[in-house]
């Protein structure tokens, strides 16, 4: 397993090997979200080719509407 802190919250994943796959995972690939690994925000172009690694530091965020 791979332990990563998602929104602050640790949590443990099967070994994906990179964030495109963790995006799948956790159910976010139809999503308009943003992704910040240990503090750097991370273009959507680069998902595919980012690797994960144990103890990484997530902070996904999610558009939402209002008015």
């Amino acid at each position: 397993m791979l332990t990563l802190t998602i929104n602050g919250q640790a949590t443990q994943v099967p070994p994906l090997n990179t964030l495109q796959e963790l995006i799948g995972h956790l159910g976010y690939e139809q999503k308009k979200i943003v992704v910040a690994i240990n503090l750097n925000f991370i273009p959507k172009n680069q998902y595919p080719s980012i690797q994960l690694k144990d103890n990484d530091q997530l902070e996904i965020l999610s558009a939402v509407q209002g008015g």
